[in-house]
């Protein structure tokens, strides 16, 4: 081997090293913006459980994006954050002696991809109409799009969710849509552990934690799962509101 020759090796196994290390230090900073991703989400996450808990509307306003959409179905969808707001503070109006016991979603699956992420979930929920009174029990599903804004936080920016056990409290229910919730009822055979109210709204008498106001069962598990090989519910049917 020549000096020319053994010249060109050696350029050529510097530029190979150099090409693996900018590789290995692209992959590490992909690997630090997903691990600041997640946090982030979780974040929201966190805050939306607290907001839930204390029906504080300013605070469930602001887990949304200017722009954001929220598909309702017993009622219009909610166009923009305040629209959204408005409609979290008629709830709240309309049910001012309402507390929620129990908010605790179960995240399902949680994809990430160009400042976008994309996640569904179920949860449960306890709530009173007024201290003292029955404690009612829900259960439902969460399709959710996120959006990454320019400070790294995240935002919803779309959601739709529905509820698949448990009845809601009346003043947020469109009586239009009883047929739905009867349709609902009738598409569960044999109805084990259910039965239409009078109100025409579903109650679910699946066994649930007992909570009361002084000792709320609020609890979150996060986690990241693929939804391969997971034995999830059939899907109910159609699709409500949220808890708060």
């Amino acid at each position: 081997m020549t000096l020319r020759s053994f010249a060109v090796v050696l350029c050529a196994f510097g530029a190979l090293t150099a090409h693996v290390f900018q590789g290995s230090g692209l992959e590490a900073k992909m690997d630090d913006t997903h691990a600041q991703d997640l946090a982030a989400i979780e974040k929201v996450r966190s805050q939306d459980i607290a907001a839930t808990l204390s029906r504080d509307t300013a605070a469930l306003t602001e887990l949304w994006t200017d722009d954001a959409v929220r598909l309702n179905q017993d009622g219009p969808d909610d166009i923009g954050k305040q629209a959204i707001r408005a409609t979290n503070e008629r709830q709240k109006a309309a049910t001012p002696e309402l507390r929620v016991l129990s908010y605790v979603p179960e995240y399902k699956e949680l994809t990430i991809t160009d400042g976008w992420a994309f996640e569904w979930r179920y949860y449960t929920g306890s709530y009173v109409e007024s201290p003292g009174g029955e404690v009612k029990h829900i259960r439902g599903k969460v399709l959710v799009v996120l959006k990454k804004l320019p400070d790294g936080s995240w935002k919803c920016a779309r959601a739709m969710g529905g509820v698949v056990s448990g009845e809601l409290p009346p003043s947020w229910v469109n009586p239009s849509k009883g047929v739905a919730t009867a349709r609902l009822l009738e598409a569960t055979p044999p109805n084990k552990g259910m039965k239409l109210t009078k109100r025409g709204q579903l109650r679910s008498f699946a066994a649930y934690p007992q909570c009361s106001p002084d000792r709320p069962c609020a609890g979150v598990q996060s986690r990241h799962e693929s939804p391969q090989g997971t034995a999830h519910p059939p899907d109910p049917g159609p699709t409500g509101r949220f808890l708060a």
